[in-house]
């Protein structure tokens, strides 16, 4: 009953709980407690500049724009995935460079794994197999390792208790040979799918007219790189762009 009042019911104005409260304070305390997340001004610097302008000239904090924010980037158009971890004990997220595999294995160990699961990157310090225990693997940049730990990695997947997910960028090497490997090829995103990610990092349920080709067009569907292309239009604000992040 607590947490669903804490999402649900609306907050009480600071006003209502601290006499002589300024108006502008007021508002900032109530825009920051929003029970909508898209809805607070997202950035401490933003919280300060706001501050500054209401102390410098006395303006309300409701008047000024807040910088837009960007949400963590969703998993979209991987639902193969999500699936391939439920019903296979090997699986290889196979794909190029910036094709979400990384974020994909780093959700899942922070979700779905077992508990008794190991992560090793290769590209990092490359991990001492011969030291691990336990049942559960995961190993990003795969396609880092030698001959020889791939070799290891076959024979120690012959326990039937052994579970792997590992990652592997198919633009570098083709992917290994690993028996009962289930291999998931994560292609780039369609337009669809990019309009819906970048609409999920700006919480905008439309975007613009035009701006989801334009995303579209400049990043091909790389996951990595429509994250970075929004990044830098968020950065260099709307005056720097051809088309606003986001309208009205």
């Amino acid at each position: 009953a607590v947490a669903w009042r804490h999402l649900h019911d609306p907050v009480v104005a600071p006003s209502a709980l601290v006499a002589d409260l300024p108006a502008g304070l007021d508002a900032l305390i109530a825009h920051l407690l929003h029970k909508d997340p898209a809805a607070r001004v997202p950035y401490a610097s933003d919280v300060a500049g706001i501050l500054s302008a209401w102390v410098d000239a006395s303006r309300p904090a409701r008047g000024a724009r807040a910088r837009q924010y960007l949400y963590s980037p969703p998993s979209v158009g991987r639902e193969e995935v999500s699936q391939a971890l439920r019903d296979h004990r090997i699986v290889l997220l196979a794909g190029a460079e910036g094709a979400g595999k990384t974020r994909l294995i780093a959700d899942w160990l922070a979700t779905d794994a077992p508990p008794e699961t190991v992560a090793f990157s290769f590209s990092g310090e490359p991990p001492t197999l011969s030291e691990i225990s336990g049942a559960g693997l995961v190993l990003d940049d795969l396609h880092l390792a030698d001959v020889d730990a791939v070799e290891w990695l076959s024979v120690w997947l012959s326990g039937d208790d052994r579970r792997l997910v590992a990652s592997w960028r198919t633009d570098l090497r083709p992917a290994p040979e690993l028996a009962g490997a289930h291999v998931v090829h994560l292609r780039s995103l369609d337009l669809v799918q990019t309009a819906a990610m970048a609409s999920a990092m700006l919480a905008q349920s439309h975007l613009p007219d035009g701006f989801a080709q334009l995303v579209f067009a400049e990043t091909g569907g790389n996951c990595l790189a429509v994250v970075h292309f929004l990044h830098d239009a968020v950065d260099a604000g709307p005056g720097e762009q051809r088309h606003e992040v986001v309208g009205g």
